[in-house]
């Protein structure tokens, strides 16, 4: 502390820590358990302190993307499925009912067209549902024959 007790204390920092006033770094603003904004300083380069996800660099290998893809899942609410189903509801009652019949495939366009102006009913909304992990589990099949394509050409170059 400085004698005086006014001034904050400024000059080298140990670690190699360039000097300066810390107070004026950045601050992080995750919101908290109390519902306020976090007030530690956000990492170098980041928007988070180290407390929410600053330090974190997500999976770097295959094998890390597996575990986290296998991970217990508490609920499926942001899962790509469940916002491929949220978006379709969102296009569908947006402008009448109607913008979501240029997105639909030519099975689903049928029973939306039928509907009319009607919100969509849940027997609807399974059967869309249906539809749209069918759609999710063969782009997810394509995705993972064109890469295993990639890679026995990659082999073969070598």
């Amino acid at each position: 502390m400085n004698p005086k007790g006014s001034l904050p204390r400024r000059g080298w920092l140990r670690n190699g820590n360039p000097p300066g006033d810390p107070f004026t770094a950045p601050r992080c603003g995750a919101r908290t358990r109390r519902g306020t904004a976090c007030q530690c300083p956000a990492m170098r380069g980041r928007q988070r302190c180290r407390l929410h996800g600053g330090r974190s660099t997500g999976p770097r290998t295959a094998v890390g993307l597996a575990r986290i893809r296998a991970a217990n899942t508490r609920h499926g609410r942001f899962s790509r499925e469940q916002r491929a189903i949220q978006k379709w509801l969102r296009d569908y009652t947006a402008a009448g009912y109607q913008s979501a019949l240029a997105i639909v495939g030519n099975g689903e366009r049928a029973f939306a067209r039928d509907m009319g102006m009607r919100p969509p009913s849940s027997s609807t909304v399974r059967q869309i549902t249906k539809s749209i992990r069918a759609d999710l589990r063969r782009e997810e099949q394509e995705r993972l024959k064109s890469k295993a394509r990639r890679d026995v050409l990659r082999r073969r170059s070598r």
